[in-house]
């Protein structure tokens, strides 16, 4: 049995709806904590044994597997201490809950943020950046990896799309508006995925068989920067020298410390233009375990944008 927490966001629904098919899953509402402080060293002791043995006892009876897939995924948000509450604090007390049920393997879906704009691997290497939502993720795979006791995977899926999330709506909005650049020549690899592939791979790292190792990437999927958005909006992006790219990238960096909202728009920017490289990890050896990417799933996405068949929020 396996029980998904953030069972109604935008990750949650997708998970939810994969595992039922081969298992029993219990649907958990995650819960709303708010730390009093946000240093590393006081949200140790955050969460109090009583109320984790509470929720324990309410939602993780029998249960194998706990899939936290709850979280505050917004980018541009410059409330800290939400971000803390949501990405640091509410996973380390999903975690001692389970540990206290005796559950046997949790996957924390965390983020490629967590190593910020550098490249991306499966060490353990932490490095954010400034970026409150980033930060906020980092300091959630510490707390979760000083804490275990039990079969910990943190699972980093990349930039994750759906025609029901905001931020996929708004890259298509400006790719489609003939303001979307790309750093020529536009063969830049870029993260992105979708929110049934990342499912997918949950539904992977949940295999008893399976034995991941405690940081897991997820792979590249061969899109490039400037495929990216020329599926999503149905139309060429723009080319931009390189120089000319870097210099655009510099300024919005700069101008992004005016602000979270700033920086998190700098920092898709230099996305959009560049990509960003990671290197070939564990999924990627086990990737034809995997259900195959599906074809053409940006032009689905557009094309149900188009429609207006979109459901709910974010994650």
């Amino acid at each position: 049995m396996i029980a998904v927490v953030g069972s109604t966001g935008f990750i949650g629904r997708a998970c939810v709806d994969r595992l039922r098919l081969n298992t029993t899953v219990v649907p958990v509402t995650a819960p709303r904590l708010r730390p009093f402080t946000t240093s590393l060293h006081d949200l140790r002791g955050a969460v109090l044994p009583d109320q984790a043995a509470d929720f324990a006892y309410a939602h993780f009876q029998g249960v194998d597997i706990v899939i936290n897939a709850a979280g505050l995924a917004d980018a541009t948000s410059g409330n800290f201490r939400d971000l803390v509450g949501a990405n640091s604090v509410t996973p380390l007390f999903l975690l001692k809950a389970a540990q206290i049920a005796g559950v046997r393997r949790f996957v924390h879906i965390s983020s490629a943020a967590v190593q910020g704009t550098g490249y991306l691997d499966e060490t353990e290497r932490l490095e954010p950046g400034s970026s409150p939502y980033g930060i906020s993720k980092a300091l959630g795979e510490l707390l979760l990896r000083d804490e275990a006791t039990i079969e910990l995977i943190r699972y980093r899926p990349t930039s994750v799309h759906g025609a029901d999330r905001p931020v996929t709506r708004s890259l298509s909005q400006l790719a489609a508006s003939g303001l979307a650049f790309v750093a020529a020549p536009g063969d830049d690899p870029t993260p992105q995925t979708s929110v049934a592939r990342v499912s997918a791979v949950v539904e992977f790292l949940s295999r008893e068989s399976v034995k991941p190792p405690g940081a897991v990437a997820h792979p590249w999927e061969g899109v490039t920067t400037s495929r990216f958005l020329r599926e999503l909006s149905g139309r060429e992006p723009r080319s931009l020298n390189r120089s000319a790219s870097r210099f655009a990238v510099k300024t919005a960096r700069s101008l992004g410390q005016l602000g979270p909202a700033a920086g998190g728009n700098a920092r898709r920017l230099e996305m959009m233009l560049f990509g960003q490289r990671q290197t070939p990890g564990w999924l990627t050896q086990h990737s034809q375990s995997i259900e195959p990417i599906e074809p053409g799933w940006l032009v689905k996405i557009r094309e149900a944008l188009r429609e207006g068949t979109v459901g709910g929020g974010d994650r």
